[in-house]
């Protein structure tokens, strides 16, 4: 007798090697990946601004969540509270370190990963002077709880000058000068009681000056007197010589 065909479960048992083969093969969940982190911050500033840090990061791939470690002189710049931004249907937070702030995004719940150029940023203030470079580091996570670490992928410089001194108020304007003060008035006359003014007291006279009532001088009236006296004493004597008959 011809033997007998074999069964054909050598070939099924091909196939299915086969499939378990192409399974094993197959790669597992890739993990979260992006082609690069940009930088968006001003060059310069001043001094009590407040200022916007701009993230990109582009291309990703399977991101579920992710950290972005911001770096820079805390003397200079400081963070907005509750100022991050981040892709929507999830959730952003910042978290202080010793020279920056962490900024964290995470999905929601059952929300899918993200995928494509994902935007974020954080407001800071300037409180100081100098000059600071500003680095960032980002760490992806995937659906999987898988990660991926860029360490400082991004950096810019940014110099920040004091503020303008506001102008010192100018000096008030002097006080004005008193006036000179008016001149005094002058004493009124005083006159008699008819109105005709009072006659003023002469001022003494010395000795041998006018007399105040004649205005004669006493010289001359002395004089006077003597001439009179020597007329006088001539008529005497020749009406003695004439025997009195003048």
């Amino acid at each position: 007798m011809p033997p007998r065909p074999r069964p054909r479960r050598a070939a099924i048992a091909a196939p299915l090697c086969a499939g378990v083969l192409v399974l094993s093969a197959a790669p597992a969940l890739a993990a979260p990946e992006t082609t690069g982190l940009s930088l968006t911050v001003p060059a310069t500033a001043t001094v009590g601004d407040t200022i916007s840090l701009g993230l990109e990061l582009g291309d990703t791939v399977d991101v579920y969540a992710y950290a972005l470690t911001v770096e820079a002189d805390p003397d200079v710049l400081a963070v907005v509270p509750d100022s991050v931004t981040g892709p929507g249907g999830g959730f952003d937070s910042t978290e202080p370190t010793a020279a920056g702030v962490t900024v964290v995004h995470s999905r929601l719940g059952s929300s899918p990963a993200l995928a494509g150029d994902l935007d974020a940023g954080v407001e800071l203030t300037v409180v100081g002077a100098g000059t600071t470079s500003v680095e960032v580091a980002v760490e992806l996570v995937g659906a999987d709880g898988t990660t991926t670490t860029l360490p400082a992928v991004a950096s810019a410089e940014m110099i920040v000058a004091a503020p303008t001194p506001s102008p010192s108020p100018t000096d008030p304007d002097p006080a004005p000068t008193e006036p000179d003060p008016a001149p005094e008035e002058p004493s009124p006359t005083p006159t008699d009681d008819d109105g005709a003014p009072a006659p003023t007291a002469a001022p003494p006279t010395s000795g041998g000056g006018s007399l105040p009532s004649t205005g004669l001088d006493a010289r001359g009236l002395g004089v006077a007197a003597a001439v009179l006296a020597a007329l006088g004493g001539a008529a005497v004597l020749l009406r003695r010589r004439t025997g009195g008959a003048l």
